[in-house]
């Protein structure tokens, strides 16, 4: 059991819907054994890029279980948030490539015109993976599968969206972050509360920001995809997966904290019920 979830557990109560697995050698990849190395959550060139390498942040993530206790961890230095059990070969190989193809996109300025699809699918697959990093290293309920987490590697699963917004570094935050659910859905009329409550609990959220620019990342409730929990309404601009027409930089929303950006999840039908 994860350290957080047994930490949980002793408080007793209802415990919110979560991924239970096996705690892996290494989160993104299947290899046993693997010879594991700490990987930076927000890679030192960015935080180097942005000045804010000694920055201090306090992560927060929001508890289902009890929604007006928001749980705010302790203030640390960006350069101290690493997340381990990450092996080797996937720190210095795909995410290494990934970060490298990433940086003159995340760091671009001014920013003009319209997003590229090339660019779409950078930053959606960066983002989704630092959102996945998150979620596996900080104090928050695990709410992305095995087969998700792998599949980063070579692309962006099937039950991820990924949106972008303008943010303000002049609010006082230049990288952010916040872990949740969608806190409001649309659903059919005939599903009971508890199957919505149930899709809304292992719906991951992750709001992230990096100097100027902010993602919305969700990851659908498993084992269907987008096809069951169709569509989530960020108040933020989709670039994933792909519309049929990318948005121009100058259009993308304006915010001061990515926390403040809401998510409503439009529910189909039950991925659990078969």
């Amino acid at each position: 059991m994860r350290a957080y979830d047994s930490y949980v557990a002793k408080q007793g109560g209802r415990m919110a819907e979560r991924v239970r697995e096996p705690i892996p050698d290494c989160w993104f990849c299947a290899t046993p054994k693997a010879k594991t190395s700490r990987e930076h959550i927000f890679p030192r060139w960015l935080t180097g890029e942005l000045g804010v390498r000694d920055e201090e942040v306090t992560p927060m993530h929001v508890r289902l279980e009890a929604p007006n206790a928001d749980h705010v961890m302790t203030k640390r230095p960006l350069a101290g948030f690493v997340a381990t059990r990450i092996c080797q070969e996937c720190n210095n190989g795909w995410m290494s490539e990934l970060e490298t193809t990433a940086r003159p996109v995340l760091t671009e300025s001014p920013r003009k015109g319209r997003l590229t699809r090339a660019e779409a699918e950078i930053l959606a697959r960066w983002f989704a993976k630092t959102a996945v990093v998150l979620n596996v290293s900080q104090n928050f309920r695990l709410l992305v599968e095995a087969r998700d987490r792998h599949e980063l590697a070579i692309g962006i699963p099937n039950n991820a969206t990924v949106a972008l917004m303008r943010l303000s570094p002049a609010a006082g935050k230049t990288v952010d972050w916040i872990q949740t659910s969608p806190m409001t859905a649309l659903v059919p009329a005939a599903m009971e509360q508890a199957a919505v409550q149930r899709i809304i609990e292992r719906t991951l959220q992750v709001n992230i920001q990096v100097g100027d620019l902010g993602a919305v990342v969700t990851f659908a409730a498993r084992p269907n995809t987008t096809e069951a929990v169709e569509g989530y309404l960020p108040a933020a601009t989709p670039i994933w997966p792909l519309p049929a027409r990318l948005p121009a930089w100058g259009s993308l929303p304006r915010y001061d904290s990515a926390r403040d950006v809401a998510v409503t999840m439009r529910i189909v039908q039950n991925p659990f019920v078969r």
